[in-house]
């Protein structure tokens, strides 16, 4: 039980890992938590909502697959190799192919003018709503270039 329960431990950590070295993974989440946050103030089915689980998830895991195979590719070919490139844009071109595809799922959910005109109104009468978007929208973009994902340097850059 004990090396099963250590197999989550592991998978957790390569998570953070690719949380925390890759933009894109960052991007997928911070589009995920919008997506639920918005996806609240909807009256989606159970189905609905299992679709966008669906779609976050396999994002995501793309995601993760595509810098397991960028880090691999990476690791036995030091060289610039034709195949590797090949193999590295597939695997890329896999996850772009289904983050349209939750683009397409998103669009057909999320296109209800009347939802978001009553939001619109919402935020209109409450001015704290478009201060809770832009500090949102900051920390979202903090979280996805900034600290404390940044390289840090430990010295001055050499320049050649």
């Amino acid at each position: 039980m004990l090396k099963f329960l250590r197999g989550f431990g592991y998978a957790f950590r390569g998570i953070g890992v690719c949380l925390s070295s890759e933009r894109n993974m960052r991007v997928h989440l911070v589009a995920a938590v919008c997506v639920l946050l918005f996806g609240s103030r909807f009256s989606f089915t159970a189905a609905e909502w299992a679709l966008l689980w669906v779609c976050i998830g396999l994002v995501m895991a793309l995601e993760a697959v595509n810098t397991a195979f960028e880090r691999l590719c990476d690791k036995v070919c030091k060289q610039k190799d034709p195949v590797i490139k090949q193999v590295k844009d597939i695997a890329a071109g896999g996850v772009l192919l289904a983050a349209l595809g939750a683009v397409g799922v998103g669009v057909c959910l999320f296109w209800r003018p009347a939802v978001w005109q009553t939001l619109w109104q919402e935020a209109c009468q409450q001015p704290w709503m478009f201060f809770g978007l832009a500090l949102g929208a900051a920390v979202a973009i903090w979280f996805i270039t900034g600290w404390p994902w940044a390289k840090r340097r430990k010295g001055p850059e050499k320049r050649g």
